[in-house]
């Protein structure tokens, strides 16, 4: 997994992963709301005091966006009746 932070604070990050898709998260009320590319999810009572923080939160986005992923292309191959 590669990510390239162009921007990172503790209340906003910004980047591209592996070289293709944007992401961009910002922290709000109690929590934060995270994009990849057209993918978009919020995270409810996050925390964010420093900027390790929200690389953690970064990587716990990224994570979540690769296992839907992952999810989505098992659920779209054809059964091989093995």
């Amino acid at each position: 997994m590669a990510l390239h932070f162009t921007h990172i604070d503790e209340t906003r990050a910004k980047g591209v992963i592996d070289d293709v898709h944007a992401f961009d998260i910002v922290t709000n009320d109690g929590g934060a709301t995270g994009q990849i590319h057209t993918w978009k999810k919020v995270l409810a009572d996050r925390a964010v005091d420093t900027v390790a923080d929200m690389r953690s939160l970064t990587y716990e986005l990224v994570a979540f966006y690769r296992n839907e992923q992952r999810s989505r292309y098992i659920a779209a191959r054809p059964f091989s009746g093995r």
